[in-house]
């Protein structure tokens, strides 16, 4: 690991010009802009950052988590999806008696993700699986040297260990729940973001191999939706995409039930077809009138901040941790009193 000396030397100043500058004091001993701009410059170049884990470990100040997110900004479902997975980060750093710095890029600000100043003021990282897009952030993630922990399914390979919330027990679960209550015609409704399938985590994958497992073939249709998937709400998928979603109600005939990738997309179609029953994923939108999959995202937060909080305390054990997905299952929540087959899609033609 390089330490002080070695920036020093890289930008060909004293151990203490570069200390200053990289303390942020660069303006109170008057060093010029362009010294502090090549100190900082070997910093980023080495991968330099203080021993700040062993002043965490041995007492002498707490430590401090950063939480990596796309915006500060968010809108309609995305904003409870975030703020479970926060409650469970705030939940485990401060009780290990640690403080949080929430960083990210803010539509309104253009800040730009995690920055070498940031980095130098946490001892870990908790980073949403998202952030992972190439640009997102000006600091190579996987290079950064202390302790990352992943939440959700990142869209490029990581050594970092991830946590992920699953669905797929919690849609076996469902899926025979459906059967049991006398559905034997199903349909699976994904999503597409133009470039593929949206099913990283296996949900329609799940889905169908249940259904045959109880010798039923769902029917599977998908709807093309750019973008983050949670960054609408039910009445603008409604105004953006009825003519689709009827669409689909007509592919999936003569399903009686239907499964569909998120919460979002089932509201919606509870909206055109309310005698059919629907069932989403996540549990993000509540009084929709389906029964979901409810994602246990207040746990994943918990269950990363305590794994960050543990790496820091012992650094020995990142090696271990190194490439692990530790996966925390989701539930299936019936609503009561919606169980019974009513009728077939093709008697809920929307209008």
């Amino acid at each position: 690991m390089p330490v002080l000396a070695d920036v020093a030397a890289r930008a060909g100043v004293s151990k203490a010009t570069a200390s200053r500058v990289l303390a942020g004091l660069a303006a109170d001993y008057r060093i010029t802009s362009t010294t502090a701009e090549r100190v900082v410059a070997a910093a980023k170049i080495l991968g330099w950052r203080p021993q700040r884990t062993a002043q965490v470990r041995t007492g002498l100040r707490p430590g401090c988590i950063g939480l990596l997110q796309a915006s500060s900004d968010f809108i309609g479902p995305a904003r409870f999806l975030h703020a479970s997975v926060l409650g469970g980060v705030l939940s485990g750093v401060r009780k290990a008696g640690m403080q949080v710095l929430l960083t990210g890029e803010t539509a309104s600000q253009g800040d730009l993700g995690l920055d070498l100043g940031t980095a130098r003021r946490i001892d870990a990282l908790v980073a949403m699986a998202y952030v992972f897009t190439p640009g997102f952030t000006p600091l190579d993630l996987e290079a950064l040297d202390l302790p990352v922990v992943v939440v959700g399914n990142p869209p490029v390979p990581t050594r970092h260990p991830v946590i992920i919330p699953d669905p797929r027990p919690g849609l076996q679960a469902a899926v025979d729940w459906l059967v049991s209550s006398g559905h034997t015609h199903l349909g699976w409704v994904g999503l597409h973001d133009g470039d593929g399938d949206m099913d990283g985590d296996g949900r329609g994958a799940t889905v169908i191999r249940r259904g045959a497992h109880h010798g039923l073939d769902v029917v599977s249709a998908h709807l093309v939706l750019a973008g983050y998937v949670y960054d609408s709400d039910v009445a603008t998928l409604l105004e953006r995409h009825a003519g689709v979603l009827r669409s689909i109600l007509r592919r999936v005939r003569p399903a009686t039930a239907l499964v569909c990738y998120n919460d979002l997309l089932a509201a919606a179609l509870r909206v055109l077809a309310p005698r059919l029953m629907i069932i989403g994923i996540d549990g993000v939108i509540p009084q929709t009138g389906v029964s979901t999959v409810i994602m246990p995202w207040q746990e994943v937060g918990l269950r990363a901040a305590q794994l960050a909080v543990e790496l820091v305390g012992d650094p020995s054990r990142r090696p271990h941790w190194q490439g692990k997905r530790i996966a925390i299952s989701g539930k299936f929540s019936p609503l009561s009193g919606v169980a019974a087959v009513r009728g077939r899609a093709s008697t809920t033609r929307p209008r």
